[in-house]
């Protein structure tokens, strides 16, 4: 999964005349990051995740903050 976000950039564009600047063109980002919590809960569940369980256990919440960050951004633009 770290290499699917090796091509990803992250563009960034001044938002209105606030001097702040934003993440711009977000979708690929969120099509990507929810495939990734997706498989990761289903590692999760996996009777094989032993030799995983450590970077699942990491990677899960990481992702899982990630995602509302986004949600929580998105709804107040």
């Amino acid at each position: 999964m770290q290499e699917d976000w090796e091509p990803v950039m992250f563009n960034t564009s001044k938002y209105k005349d606030t001097g702040l600047t934003i993440l711009s063109s977000v979708d690929d980002i969120q099509t990507i990051l929810d495939d990734h919590i997706v498989k990761t809960q289903t590692m999760k569940g996996s009777p094989f995740i032993k030799p995983f369980e450590e970077e699942i256990k990491v990677s899960l919440p990481i992702q899982l903050v990630l995602s509302k960050t986004y949600e929580i951004h998105v709804d107040k633009s």
